[in-house]
């Protein structure tokens, strides 16, 4: 009877043991910083040489589709000396390594390095002269590598966290799949239009609406933009009687194709405004065609919420988008994080 009470113990140990081995058990804590924080590691020395200041630029640069001036990031250098464990676990890390066994500048990412949920991302290069020239034409990879890395963190998040309830409702009307975010609760349903939203200061809405697939220039921006005007007029209508949604012209709407999921998908950002009322904010909207039902569906993020900060709030809604699953969908991957052009 006392060896069999002594191995029991002894295996349930060796249990924990061998599961730890095989990587269920973390021991790493879990990243620290802020959503859209980004820490440099250059030596102070290179801070203010030209390509110190492209980096900083870079991360330093406009959001595109906000209607004032807000940094993609929020920024800051690290010397190397200074690089201690209260900054290992941050988020988002980028290094500077510099040493002649390079050739040629060149990007290279680890995750999981000091932290659960940390994105690294390596520039490696022969000398710092060498960056002025790599650093601007890289832009767009620098930028993309972190915002999707966030993005990805959200969608993550959102797989096990949404309004179930509404979910279900917006597959029960549109045959489509999205994990809605708790916060979005008010909704309102038509023929091929769903909306939701909460019912903070700080507004958030989604719609998810569809059309039939029949110009073969539906993805271009202006006959988007002519969808959106004339869906929101009929569905959104503002405060004031007579008064409703539509796309603003103080900015021009932006587009940019993603390929998500080996599939197109049609992103434009703007502005948007009430006819007949002082209202207004920014929008992000993801256009794709089901194949399935021959039809155009669109899903689209759009905030309310003057003379504050939109950033973090838009770019949190906005990956409820990546979430949507088509009909002929069975999986929701993640957001591909590269880092070449």
């Amino acid at each position: 009877m006392m060896k069999s009470k002594i191995i029991i113990p002894l295996i349930v140990l060796c249990a924990f043991i061998v599961t730890g081995c095989k990587g269920k058990f973390n021991a790493l804590p879990v990243a620290t910083g802020s959503p859209y924080e980004i820490y440099v590691v250059l030596p102070e020395g290179e801070w203010n040489s030209e390509a110190g200041k492209a980096i900083k630029e870079v991360y330093t640069s406009e959001m595109v589709g906000l209607p004032q001036r807000e940094q993609n990031f929020r920024f800051s250098f690290v010397d190397p000396q200074h690089f201690d464990n209260i900054i290992k676990p941050v988020r988002n890390i980028m290094f500077v390594e510099v040493g002649d066994i390079y050739t040629q500048p060149k990007f290279s990412f680890t995750k999981d390095v000091w932290s659960q949920g940390q994105m690294i991302l390596y520039l490696k290069t022969p000398d710092i002269k060498s960056l002025e020239t790599f650093i601007p034409e890289n832009k767009d990879v620098m930028i993309n590598f972190f915002v999707n890395t966030e993005i990805n963190r959200r969608v993550k998040y959102l797989k096990k966290n949404f309004n179930k309830d509404a979910s279900e409702q917006l597959a029960d009307l549109l045959g489509v799949e999205m994990n809605i975010p708790t916060e979005l609760v008010q909704m309102k349903k038509r023929n091929n239009f769903f909306w939701i939203s909460n019912s903070q200061a700080l507004r958030m809405d989604l719609v998810v609406y569809s059309v039939p697939y029949t110009e073969e220039d539906a993805f271009s921006l202006d006959k988007i933009i002519a969808r959106r005007d004339s869906i929101m007029k009929y569905n959104i209508p503002g405060s004031v009687d007579g008064s409703y949604m539509k796309t603003s012209k103080a900015v021009d709407p932006s587009l940019r194709v993603l390929n998500f999921n080996n599939k197109y998908v049609a992103e434009v950002r703007g502005l948007w405004d009430v006819e007949g009322d002082a209202m207004g904010g920014p929008f992000v909207s993801h256009t794709r065609l089901d194949e399935v039902n021959n039809r155009i569906i669109t899903v689209e993020a759009f905030l309310y919420s003057p003379k504050k900060a939109k950033r973090n709030n838009l770019r949190q809604l906005e990956a409820a988008l990546y979430t949507l699953q088509l009909p002929q969908e069975t999986e929701l991957p993640e957001i591909p994080v590269v880092v070449t052009k």
